[in-house]
């Protein structure tokens, strides 16, 4: 578990790159994804053309994927 505090920060940890993660005694692999919520969201700001977040999910899973089929 992290003590991250911030939005920005946390924002830092997403991606498709698997750290490992200690639970109490029990290491797991870990990756962090945006919730749905946010790649589905419409645009913040009005300049905006585009949520980013979906492209950025796509780029994140593909990592993912790519990560599992190495260990498969």
């Amino acid at each position: 578990m992290t003590n991250t505090r911030g939005d920005a920060a946390r924002t830092k940890l997403l991606g498709g790159d698997v750290r490992r993660l200690r639970i109490g005694e029990i290491e797991v692999d870990a990756a962090h994804l945006p919730h749905p919520g946010i790649v589905m969201r419409e645009a913040k700001d009005a300049d905006a053309t585009a949520n980013p977040w979906p492209e950025r999910n796509k780029r994140f899973v593909a990592q993912l994927a790519a990560w599992l089929r190495a260990r498969a």
